[in-house]
């Protein structure tokens, strides 16, 4: 269970899809650092696959680790993308996260 406040900006949804088999998932940075995804799915695939209308599941990713996840999402979404710095600069400023951003000509 999380530390943070449910409306915590170290907690975001993902997805929120409903219907016959309704999704909904969020990522969580917790009170020890750890990130979690947890989702939950309701509805008839559950039912069909578990004999449960109700279907939860979480993935930790310990907090030590969370750098390399950063870094690899980052290759995965940008790896030949010139336009990168600025991409990441943009998404901080529509977020208010710090940051720092030197040049030298």
């Amino acid at each position: 269970m999380s530390n943070a406040p449910r409306n915590s900006p170290l907690k975001i949804k993902l997805c929120e899809i409903e219907g016959e088999t309704s999704t909904f998932i969020h990522a969580e940075i917790l009170g020890n650092g750890n990130l979690q995804l947890a989702g939950q799915d309701l509805g008839k695939a559950p039912l069909e696959h578990f004999g449960d209308m109700d279907y939860e599941y979480w993935l930790t990713v310990p907090s030590e680790h969370k750098d390399q996840l950063l870094l690899e999402l980052l290759n995965q979404l940008y790896q030949g993308d010139i336009f990168v710095v600025t991409k990441v600069m943009d998404i901080l400023k529509a977020k208010s996260i710090p940051y720092k951003f030197d040049n030298y000509i």
